[in-house]
């Protein structure tokens, strides 16, 4: 009987000890959580992750245009997810070089048309440049760097496109846009929408660096946003940005276009 007893305890201390030393190697109850890992240089990413205990593993890398050379697009498993220590988070990174993409024929396609294929096919619409021709806003011509070029040409990702456009027999003229308080991007997405292009550009003492420059805003623009304001298809709008909100005049009152009679430019 007491042999018996003794063994229960035996076996009862294996198995308590046992868990013990599972809770211990399986770190039982230490959990991590994962960083998030978006935007982070890949070279920042061995000391940064080790003072957390975890690894990583650079598994894919993709192009994405505007963002930094080796910037991390994406991570596996997400931010805020948690996990053992010295766990493995797989990586995505940005590639240093754009793969390439056939050139789209433009040609006789309409500006909205070729504005469209160009952004699906991951190229940059750059210049619109209006010349003579009865055919208004159809696409005459396309160019990179200044040389026509049609089909049959791979390019990047990312190049920039100018498109020859037609203007019509006659001197049309496009009312001029308001840019006022709208960043860099979305002036230059307005001025395209309206057939213009965008000229020169200026920055306050309010802009410090690239980052800012993204995110400052018109509070100037030439010509200026009135019933007068006439110009050219194919003309520039020069605009100058700030950081100071205090500059920007939000209560210019909107043009209803719809009751607006066309100039006689003739």
């Amino acid at each position: 009987m007491i042999q018996f007893i003794l063994a229960i305890f035996v076996i009862a201390g294996i198995l308590i000890g046992s868990l013990r030393y599972l809770d211990y190697y399986t770190l039982h109850g230490e959990e991590i959580t994962v960083p998030e890992l978006i935007g982070m240089d890949k070279k920042d990413l061995k000391e940064y992750l080790t003072e957390k205990n975890l690894k990583y593993n650079i598994i894919d890398s993709s192009f994405v245009l505007d963002v930094s050379v080796g910037s991390v697009l994406g991570q596996n498993p997400a931010p805020l997810s948690k996990v053992k220590k010295d766990r493995t988070i797989y990586i995505t990174v940005n590639a240093a070089n754009p793969p390439f993409v056939p050139l789209p024929l433009l040609t006789d396609k309409s500006l909205r048309q070729a504005k469209s294929i160009i952004e699906n096919v991951g190229l940059k619409l750059g210049q619109l440049i209006y010349i003579p021709d009865q055919c208004v806003n159809c696409v005459l011509a396309q160019r990179i760097n200044n040389r026509e070029l049609q089909k049959d040409t791979s390019i990047p990702k990312g190049t920039v496109i100018d498109l020859i456009l037609g203007q019509g027999l006659s001197d049309e003229k496009i009312l001029v846009p308001l840019l006022i308080n709208l960043t860099r991007e979305e002036a230059i997405e307005k001025l395209k929408s309206s057939y213009l292009n965008i000229g020169a550009e200026l920055y306050d003492d309010s802009v410090f660096d690239d980052e800012d420059s993204a995110s400052a805003r018109v509070f100037a623009q030439y010509p200026s946003y009135d019933i007068q304001s006439w110009i050219q298809m194919g003309s520039s709008v020069d605009v100058e940005f700030t950081m100071n909100n205090n500059k920007i005049d939000t209560n210019t009152v909107i043009i209803d276009t719809s009751k607006i009679a066309y100039p006689d430019f003739e």
